[in-house]
């Protein structure tokens, strides 16, 4: 069996977090949705995709010009019945649709007491991170765990665990050494001096 995916990005490319262990890409008038097998794959291909996006916005890449004339001979390739495609978004533990968190209703107003639990939240979600291998485990696996830690459910928190596991697998990534004494790293790593002392 062959399995292929065509996907023009254009410069009105938008990619979103589905809050359930995945993410949307709108592109041209194309939807994909995508179900990483792991949070470190949810990492490695959102940052392939925001790059090409990038340069997509860059080059001014739009439906109908000239950049994608490659496009013909791959969607050739796809031979497969459309309803086997079809059969793999109704799956029903693949969600592509659903309203917006709670936390992030317009209607609801950001209290203090909100704002603590959401950094517990965070916290906690480090701390199983920190415990499992992020290239076995889906993101919906990390929220569980952190539900059972907790006692609680978290199904209205699902979008706002997922930006944080991203942005704390971002914070565990190690950087390089070049040198004795210079490392090639992200942001975090920049300005985290805890990290900087201990590399020298």
């Amino acid at each position: 069996v062959r399995v292929g995916l065509v996907l023009p990005l254009w410069r009105d490319t938008e990619i979103k977090l589905d809050g359930d262990g995945g993410f949307i890409v709108h592109s041209g008038d194309h939807q994909a949705v995508f179900k990483p097998s792991s949070v470190q794959s949810m990492w490695t291909t959102l940052q392939s995709l925001y790059q090409s996006t990038e340069n997509a916005r860059v080059n001014n890449y739009y439906v109908g010009g000239l950049s994608h004339t490659w496009m013909s001979f791959y969607l050739a390739q796809l031979t497969d019945d459309c309803l086997i495609r079809n059969e793999w978004n109704l799956l029903k533990d693949v969600e592509s649709f659903r309203p917006d968190s709670l936390i992030y209703s317009s209607n609801i107003s950001s209290t203090k007491a909100g704002n603590v639990f959401e950094k517990q939240l965070v916290s906690k979600l480090r701390g199983v991170m920190l415990h499992e291998d992020l290239e076995e485990v889906t993101s919906r696996q990390l929220r569980e765990k952190l539900e059972k830690e907790m006692d609680m459910g978290l199904t209205e928190y699902r979008e706002f665990l997922d930006r944080h596991m991203l942005r704390i697998l971002g914070q565990l990534e190690q950087p390089s050494k070049i040198l004795d004494y210079l490392y090639l790293g992200s942001e975090w790593n920049a300005s985290n001096l805890s990290e900087l002392e201990a590399f020298g």
